[in-house]
C-alpha cells in the first residue's frame, strides 16, 4: 500500500466567504430598490402638475391663453367651469414660438377657468389669459 496523503481543503473559510458575498448581494439589492424608489419620486415630482386659477369668463366668447417658459414647452390642461378638461395635445391651433405657447378656445362656458401645467425643467412659467369681449388680462406666475 502506498502512503499517499490526500489534500483536504479547509472549507471553514469557504463557508464564511459565501456568507459574506451573500450578505453583500442582499445589501446591493436593497440599495438598488431604494435608489429606484427615490428616482421615481423625483420623476413624479417633475411630472406633477401645478394648478392655478386662470380667468373668469362673464360671457361666452373666445378665451386666449399664452404660456411663456424659459427652457422647454410645458404640458397643460385647461379646466372649464363645468369641469371639462382640455389637454394641450387636443388643440389643433396650438402655436409654439421660441419660448411661448399660444392657444385660443371658443367657449359657451361662463365662470372660472383653471389651468394645470407641468413645469418640467423650467425655472419660471408665466400664464396669461385674455377674453376677446372684455380685453381684461390676468397673469399667473409659477
Amino acid at each position: 500500500m502506498s502512503d499517499r496523503k490526500f489534500y483536504k481543503p479547509n472549507t471553514r473559510h469557504t463557508g464564511l466567504l459565501s456568507i459574506f458575498f451573500f450578505s453583500v448581494g442582499i445589501l446591493l439589492f436593497i440599495a438598488s430598490v431604494i435608489a429606484g424608489y427615490l428616482l421615481s419620486d423625483q420623476r413624479l415630482a417633475r411630472e406633477s402638475f401645478t394648478s392655478h386659477d386662470l380667468y373668469t369668463m362673464d360671457t361666452p366668447g373666445k378665451l386666449e391663453i399664452t404660456i411663456q417658459f424659459d427652457k422647454e414647452p410645458v404640458d397643460f390642461v385647461l379646466v372649464s367651469p363645468s369641469g371639462e378638461r382640455f389637454p394641450s395635445d387636443s388643440f389643433e391651433d396650438l402655436e409654439e414660438t421660441n419660448d411661448t405657447l399660444s392657444v385660443s378656445l371658443e367657449t359657451q362656458d361662463t365662470g372660472p377657468w383653471t389651468i394645470e401645467y407641468n413645469q418640467k425643467s423650467n425655472n419660471t412659467v408665466t400664464v396669461t389669459a385674455d377674453s376677446i369681449q372684455t380685453n381684461e388680462e390676468v397673469t399667473s406666475h409659477g
